[in-house]
């Protein structure tokens, strides 16, 4: 599970900026800009909202689970969540925590 969840933080950080990117260097890196893009109609904006909340409940997951199991050097998904993205983030603490819980 280690190499799998290894794997798709690498993934979940490559493709989503694969088209983020183009949009980064056209309009630049203003976060008005970028929540105005996120709620420009009622499909992004379901999408957009359904991520932040996504984000609300990985955030306390992730959390209560790291101080549970003892991870170390976890804190980092959670500027990542938002700003790299949640399919990095995710996989990336559950790297952790596998990594974690198999070596106790």
């Amino acid at each position: 599970m280690q190499t799998f969840y290894l794997l798709a933080a690498i993934v979940g950080t490559v493709l989503p900026w694969v088209s983020f990117l183009p949009f980064l260097v056209e309009n630049g890196l203003w976060p008005v800009t970028i929540l105005t893009a996120l709620y420009v109609n009622g499909a992004t904006a379901g999408l957009s909202t359904d991520f932040f909340l996504t984000c609300g409940v990985f955030w306390i997951f992730a959390i209560r689970e790291a101080r549970l199991a003892g991870l170390k050097g976890w804190l980092f998904v959670i500027p990542a969540a938002p700003l790299i993205g949640l399919s990095m983030a995710l996989p990336a603490f559950l790297y952790l925590r596998e990594r974690t819980v198999n070596h106790v």
